[in-house]
């Protein structure tokens, strides 16, 4: 807004523009930079934040929660016989299948390859069993077709509670990711609850491979 003199007289000119798509772009940047591109679903670093939040809530006295690690089982062979779109394809297949099993507050990312992670607020021990076994099973449960090959898929799971003050988000992460590795081995297709007693059993795993 500007004053002009107009035939004498003093006016107010005022300039608009349309930033419509201006903030079209901008909300679509923000989008892209939170969410993975495949599957729509939020990314590992909107993942982290959340996680974060969740562990600042929980040290200040909030409800517990838990964080799911999801790997799926042996999904190389699909990329392998059938190619890298045949496994893009199973992957948004599977974030809408697992979206479909959550609570209204969870929250589903993609972290990356094949695995996927849900963090489930306010939920206690058997809360959570109850979740990870819907999703275990209800990934079990689908065969995926692609062209003249069919495929059953599984994944195993690793949890952890985020039930009291002093966890850092590495500590979250390495723990899920514990008791994933546990899961597939003792064969696969099943959930493992993260405990120390895991951190030792890998300890002296990679001891004795060494």
């Amino acid at each position: 807004i500007s004053k002009v003199q107009l035939g004498g007289l003093e006016k107010l000119l005022v300039v608009a523009s349309d930033v419509s798509e201006q903030r079209q772009l901008t909300e679509l940047l923000g989008y892209q930079a939170t969410h993975d591109a495949l599957t729509g679903l939020c990314n590992r670093r909107e993942f982290e934040r959340s996680v974060r939040r969740e562990l600042e809530a929980v040290a200040r006295g909030g409800p517990q929660a838990a964080l799911l690690y999801i790997d799926l089982d042996q999904f190389k062979l699909i990329n392998d016989t059938s190619g890298h779109l045949a496994g893009d394809q199973l992957l948004s297949q599977l974030a809408l299948a697992l979206a479909e099993h959550l609570r209204g507050d969870d929250i589903l990312a993609r972290l990356g390859g094949d695995e996927f992670g849900v963090l489930a607020r306010d939920v206690d021990f058997e809360g959570v069993q109850l979740l990870a076994e819907r999703l275990r099973t209800r990934i079990e449960g689908l065969i995926y077709v692609w062209e003249q090959r069919s495929y059953t898929i599984s994944a195993s799971i690793g949890v952890v509670m985020i039930d009291r003050a002093g966890l850092t988000l590495e500590d979250v992460f390495a723990h899920a990711d514990a008791a994933c590795y546990m899961a597939k081995d003792h064969g696969r297709n099943r959930v493992h609850f993260y405990s120390a007693q895991d951190d030792e059993t890998l300890q002296r795993r990679g001891e004795m491979e060494w």
